[in-house]
C-alpha cells in the first residue's frame, strides 16, 4: 500500500514540538552526566525535520514511520580517541540505565570486512528524570550515536563513496580507493589509543599522564577550553614538586585531595568564573595539581617554580586557595596568621592573660595578601572572606596549629 505522504506530514508535524523538547532534555541530562565523569565532549542534538522524516519513511518504505523511525531525535557525542569512547559509553549506560538497544557496528563487519564503526544507542529518559511538564514524553525515543572524529570524518563523507549504482557497480580501483580510506579510520583510531596508552605509562611523558588526571577532574569543576601547550610546560615544571611514589599514584591522591577540597576549589571558579582580571592560570587543569602542592608542600613547590616561571603567578594562586607563600625560609609576614580562603590574613589579639587569642566567630581584620597579587580588589576580596569565613574559620592550616599551641602553653 503506498504511504500517504500528506497525512504522515500532518501527523509528524503535531508530534515534532514533543521531540524538539526531548532533544533539550537528553541532551541536557547527557551534558551534566558528561561533566560530572570530567568528559569535555562536542554534543550535537536535533529533533529531525519533517522534510527529512518524510524523505527516511519513503526511502526505507516503512508501513508505520511514526513507529518505526527511531531517530526521531538524535545526539551525536564525537569524541577524541578510543580510550574517550569507552568512558562516554559508560556515563551513557548508566544514565539511561537499562538502554533500550545498544549496536556496536563493528559487529556488523566480518573479519574480512571495513566499514563504519560508530556506537549507537536507543534511550529514553527514566520517570525521575521527567519533569512535572515532561509526562508527555514518557516513553519517547532518542538516538545516541558515539564517534570518535575520525569515524565522524568518514561518516560526512561516505554517501557518495558507497552508493551503489543501478547496473555495473564501481571499478576496482575505486573500490580499492574507498577500502583504503575505511582501513586508514581504523588503523588512525587504533594507533592514536596504542601511542596514548604508550605515553602515559613512560616517565619521560609524566606530564601527558597527570594532565589526563587533572582534566577530568578540572572538567566537573570548571568545564571550560583551556590551553593544552600551557599545561603541559607548567606541569614539566611543577611535576619536580612530587617525589616519584607520590607521581605513580597522581590520580588518586589528586582525586583524594579534591575530594577534601571540594567546596573551596568549587568556590574558588564559581567567584572568579567571569573575572577578566583573574590569574591567567586558574582556569587551567594545572590548578589543581598547584592548589595540592601549596596545601602539602609548598615550599617544594615554590623552590621549583622560581626556577622556571614567574613567581607572581603561583603568589596569585596562593592567596586565592587562602596559603599566601611564607617563603623559602618558611617565615610568613609578621603579624597575621593564614586564613583558609582567599588569601586573607586573620589578625591575632592579645587576650586578658597576656597570650595571643583568636578572635570569636569571626576575623577581626579582613585584608588581601598584598598588592602584588593581581586582580585582587580589596572590596572583592572583602566580600569573599565575608561569604565563607564563617564555615572555614578557625578548623584549618596554622590557625588550628596555633590554636593547640596556645592551649598547651596555657596549660602549662
Amino acid at each position: 500500500m503506498p504511504l500517504d505522504v500528506p497525512t504522515l506530514r500532518a501527523e509528524y508535524e503535531v508530534e515534532r514540538p514533543y521531540y524538539e523538547r526531548l532533544a533539550d532534555l537528553v541532551a541536557r541530562l547527557l551534558c551534566d552526566r558528561l561533566q560530572s565523569a570530567g568528559l569535555h565532549l562536542e554534543l550535537q542534538s536535533r529533533a529531525k525535520d519533517v522534510p527529512s522524516f518524510l524523505r527516511k519513511a519513503i526511502r526505507k518504505k516503512y508501513a508505520n514511520p511514526l513507529q518505526e523511525i527511531n531517530d526521531k531525535v538524535g545526539i551525536r557525542l564525537l569524541v577524541a580517541n578510543l580510550d574517550q569512547r569507552q568512558a562516554a559509553c559508560a556515563a551513557i549506560e548508566s544514565l539511561f540505565h537499562p538502554v533500550m538497544e545498544r549496536e556496536d557496528l563493528r559487529e556488523r563487519l566480518g573479519p574480512d570486512q571495513l566499514g563504519y564503526m560508530g556506537i549507537h544507542y536507543l534511550v529514553t529518559p527514566s520517570v525521575d528524570a521527567l519533569g512535572p511538564d515532561d509526562e508527555d514524553l514518557r516513553g519517547r525515543i532518542a538516538e545516541i550515536q558515539v564517534h570518535t572524529r575520525a569515524q565522524h570524518a568518514w561518516s560526512e563523507n561516505s554517501h557518495e563513496l558507497i552508493y551503489k549504482p543501478l547496473g555495473p557497480g564501481p571499478s576496482p580501483t575505486l573500490q580499492r580507493r574507498v577500502l583504503r580510506a575505511m582501513a586508514l579510520i581504523e588503523l588512525f583510531d587504533e594507533e592514536i589509543q596504542s601511542a596514548r596508552r604508550m605515553m602515559m605509562s613512560d616517565a619521560h611523558y609524566r606530564p601527558v599522564s597527570m594532565l589526563t588526571a587533572l582534566k577530568r577532574i578540572f572538567m566537573t569543576l570548571a568545564p571550560r577550553d583551556y590551553d593544552v601547550e600551557l599545561s603541559m610546560q607548567v606541569l614539566d615544571v611543577i611535576r619536580e614538586a612530587y617525589d616519584e611514589p607520590e607521581l605513580e599514584r597522581f590520580d588518586e591522591l589528586l582525586s583524594a585531595f579534591e575530594e577534601s577540597h571540594h567546596d573551596i576549589i568549587a568556590a574558588v571558579y564559581q567567584r572568579y568564573g567571569s573575572d577578566q582580571t583573574a590569574d591567567p592560570l586558574l582556569f587551567q587543569p594545572e590548578s589543581i595539581a598547584i592548589f595540592e602542592r601549596l596545601e602539602r608542600r609548598p615550599q617544594k613547590l615554590e623552590a621549583v617554580w622560581r626556577r622556571e616561571l614567574d613567581v607572581t603567578l603561583l603568589e596569585s594562586l596562593a592567596a586565592v586557595f587562602g596559603r599566601p607563600l611564607r617563603g623559602l625560609d618558611g617565615v610568613g609576614e609578621a603579624g597575621g596568621l593564614v586564613h583558609p580562603f582567599a588569601g586573607l590574613r586573620c589578625q591575632r589579639q592579645t587576650g586578658s592573660s597576656g597570650g595571643d587569642r583568636i578572635l570569636g566567630r569571626r576575623p577581626s581584620c579582613l585584608s588581601a595578601a598584598g598588592p602584588h597579587v593581581k586582580g585582587m580588589v580589596g572590596p572583592q576580596v572583602h566580600n569573599l572572606a565575608e561569604k565563607f569565613a564563617p564555615m572555614f574559620y578557625g578548623v584549618r592550616y596554622q590557625v588550628e596549629a596555633w590554636e593547640r599551641s596556645r592551649l598547651a602553653s596555657d596549660e602549662e
